[in-house]
């Protein structure tokens, strides 16, 4: 990836890593999907100021499934020279991938700002939804289709009504969005995508995260994706320590077992 000059050296900058637009299916307020025209510029324009107002000077477009947030404000930038007020804003996408956790393992993908939205198309093309005819590249029409291929018993599970899955459209479409996952063998093929242009982040002791999972039952599995992961993601100071390879008194009585199996001696966590 690139990396500006700062004139003044080395400084510490605040990153936020998990930064959702109105793209996004967990935006509680107005959303980009379906607006146009005036209104959709408007959205975008309240988005971009909001970022150049807040503290972070870098940030991540985190939304679930899409880019579109993320390409939203980048084409409204670059309309808007100086809109962003310097603020740097990378692309991301948020993903679930099937694992042995009890609850889904969430997997979060960080691009290079200079990728061109064609190789976001690209990814994007690769990633997988297993569905009954076999699979299926991501979109919109693919999680539908795999919300209504769900059986009641998962749908009533997640206090979903079938029927409405079955007659709307954009309810089924929610559903896809909370349900979903993509296949391992897809997710291997958009990290080929990405090569050094990008990286994987992983969930560690956060919601979803690889911590969750008995490594004793699926020590192959959490191994897997230790190995394959760039960055952590870490709430507890004793697991960002160990990562880090300090030992204190957080950690100690698993940090010898812990630090000796990495692969990477890597961490980062939301919000640096």
């Amino acid at each position: 990836m690139s990396k500006p000059r700062a004139p003044e050296g080395s400084v510490w900058r605040l990153w936020d890593f998990h930064c959702h637009t109105p793209a996004s299916y967990h935006w509680k307020g107005k959303k980009l999907r379906g607006l146009t025209g005036a209104d959709r510029e408007g959205l975008v324009a309240q988005t971009v100021s909001a970022i150049a107002k807040a503290t972070p000077d870098v940030f991540v477009a985190m939304d679930y499934w899409t880019f579109d947030g993320y390409l939203a404000i980048t084409e409204y930038a670059k309309e808007h020279p100086g809109g962003l007020a310097g603020k740097v804003i990378f692309p991301g996408i948020g993903l679930r991938v099937g694992s042995s956790l009890k609850q889904r393992l969430n997997v979060h993908l960080v691009l290079d700002p200079e990728v061109s939205p064609q190789t976001l198309k690209d990814v994007l093309a690769v990633l997988k939804i297993n569905l009954k005819g076999g699979d299926r590249s991501l979109s919109d029409e693919c999680l539908v289709q795999h919300s209504r291929e769900l059986g009641p018993d998962r749908l009533a599970k997640g206090s979903f009504d079938g029927t409405k899955v079955a007659a709307d459209e954009e309810y089924a479409l929610e559903v896809g969005w909370q349900t979903a996952m993509v296949t391992h063998e897809s997710l291997r093929e958009a990290l080929k995508v990405m090569g050094d242009r990008g990286l994987l982040l992983m969930p560690w002791d956060t919601y979803g995260g690889l911590l969750d999972i008995d490594w004793v039952a699926h020590y192959a599995e959490v191994r897997r994706f230790r190995a394959a992961a760039d960055i952590f993601e870490c709430k507890d100071e004793g697991n960002r320590l160990a990562f880090h390879g300090v030992k204190n008194m957080l950690n100690e009585k698993y940090f010898d077992n812990f630090w000796g199996s990495l692969d990477k001696k890597v961490l980062d966590s939301t919000d640096l």
